[in-house]
């Protein structure tokens, strides 16, 4: 009887284990499709803002998008 209680317990650690470690991978899901979206707006920014600017200006503009999306 002893056994079968402390088997019992050790399940529910398990599973509660278990559960927290899919939580886990939720959020982390979640914020890469949030980073992946934040990129694109980011990339969509960046050629909007190449397409208007002069050749010779280029690396100043793209050392300030890296520097804004370094912030994220």
């Amino acid at each position: 009887k002893l056994e079968y209680s402390q088997l019992e317990e050790e399940l529910k650690s398990e599973q509660h284990a278990l559960s927290e470690l899919k939580n886990s991978h939720q959020v982390h899901l979640q914020r890469s499709q949030e980073s992946s979206e934040q990129i694109a707006v980011l990339e969509k920014e960046i050629t909007t803002v190449l397409g208007a600017t002069p050749i010779d200006q280029y690396d100043e503009v793209l050392e300030d998008a890296e520097y804004e999306f370094n912030d994220c």
